[in-house]
């Protein structure tokens, strides 16, 4: 993707959305299907879950669990 930041030992799963002006610091993880919305940043050795979404702009400071939806700084829990 455009202007995408990958640091170094990144897993990307299969079938994940990774939008424009993404971070991903070293050793961090995405599961498969997750999206990374545009501009989020994803600190070092954070695991985001299967099926979840990580919000516009949002700071990833702690593992998201599987289809959840988080968002804003620091990256919390949506409730939908």
């Amino acid at each position: 993707q455009s202007n995408c930041v990958i640091g170094h030992d990144v897993k990307i799963g299969s079938y994940c959305q990774i939008n424009s002006f993404c971070f991903f610091a070293g050793c961090s993880k995405i599961a498969d299907f997750a999206t990374i919305n545009a501009g989020a940043r994803i600190v070092q050795n954070i695991e985001v879950g299967e099926s979840s979404t990580v919000g516009v702009g949002s700071i990833v400071l702690r593992n998201v669990k599987p289809n959840t939806v988080v968002f804003g700084n620091p990256a919390k829990k949506l409730e939908i």
